[in-house]
């Protein structure tokens, strides 16, 4: 049924911009799995010489980590890539009728290791922000979640962790901003304590329209994972470790992060930007008071928040994100 959706969506979205190209491509990723991958890009971009000003926006987009593809976020992408100059890189990750996790989260962060050193050359962004450029992460829902997982990881690796399979290596050029939409980071036992108070959406939207809290769980059970004290499970639990050491030399990526007054996952959300500014990051928040679990993407569904709307927030918040 997805599927369906995200082709219909994508087929209303008309023809592409002249100034744009899109096609389909594969990474190859280190422990032999390709991922299929949609690239949209500037037509500018397929000769630009080095150093031009055509940012990287990595985009993964959301299911709940069974199903969803690129074509998901086209619509973004192409904006993306027609108002900001953005390379936009969609890549797919594997989902839990094949893996289960950290499989997900690895698929992402192997992409983004991938792109980090061949983004460049092989489809001509610039992932220097004091250049023009940028290496920025995007996502919504499940893919905000791999966004979220796979920038502080980039930041404070993940402690030698047996969870993600080999140990981390430094990507060849470091993420400079991220963008987290409607994520899923937190599941009750490792609520830090003194955010508990402010966890209460699974119970004020229990019984939400599109996703309900009884989804989420279905979810995170679907996932199989089997230590939510993970940095492969949530950021937070290395935001919160006394151990982590900034691998940057103290220079942190900008985030901003969207979510939805009626989702059961509002406030995983917003705990996340609490903790970042407390850790001196950068961060910048909507919250949209009329909608349930609801992000700007192909899919035919609406949202419902006005002044601004989610589509303007995007736009705006991924603006913020690109500035040097």
């Amino acid at each position: 049924m997805l599927d369906a959706l995200e082709e219909a969506g994508v087929a209303a979205l008309g023809a592409i911009p002249a100034s744009i190209e899109e096609f389909w491509t594969t990474l190859p990723l280190a422990d032999g799995w390709s991922s299929k991958t949609k690239v949209v890009r500037p037509k500018a971009a397929a000769s630009a010489g080095k150093g031009a000003k055509h940012p990287l926006i990595v985009m993964f987009y959301g299911g709940g980590f069974f199903c969803g593809s690129p074509l998901q976020v086209t619509r973004p992408a192409r904006e993306f890539a027609e108002q900001y100059g953005a390379v936009v890189v969609c890549p797919t990750y594997r989902h839990t009728h094949q893996v289960q996790w950290p499989v997900p989260m690895r698929d992402g962060w192997n992409a983004l290791s991938y792109l980090a050193k061949n983004a460049e050359s092989l489809f001509g962004a610039n992932l220097d922000a004091a250049s023009g450029g940028g290496f920025v992460v995007a996502g919504f829902s499940a893919g905000g979640t791999v966004t979220a997982v796979t920038t502080i990881l980039d930041v404070y690796g993940d402690g030698g962790s047996t969870a993600g399979g080999e140990p981390l290596e430094n990507l060849a050029k470091p993420i400079t901003g991220a963008f987290v939409g409607i994520p899923l980071l937190l599941e009750q036992e490792m609520v830090p304590q003194e955010y508990r108070s402010l966890w209460t959406s699974r119970e004020d939207n229990r019984y939400a329209e599109g996703l309900a809290t009884a989804n989420v769980e279905n979810i995170i059970d679907s996932l199989k994972v089997t230590d939510f004290r993970s940095p492969w499970w949530s950021p937070i639990n290395t935001l919160v470790s006394s151990s982590a050491v900034n691998r940057h030399e103290g220079w942190l990526p900008r985030i901003y992060i969207q979510v939805c007054q009626l989702d059961p996952l509002r406030d995983d959300g917003i705990i996340f930007e609490k903790i970042l500014a407390s850790k001196g990051f950068e961060t910048k928040i909507d919250v949209f008071p009329d909608d349930g679990h609801a992000a700007w993407t192909a899919l035919p569904f609406p949202t419902k928040s006005k002044e601004p709307t989610i589509a303007e927030s995007t736009m705006a918040g991924v603006a913020w994100v690109l500035k040097e």
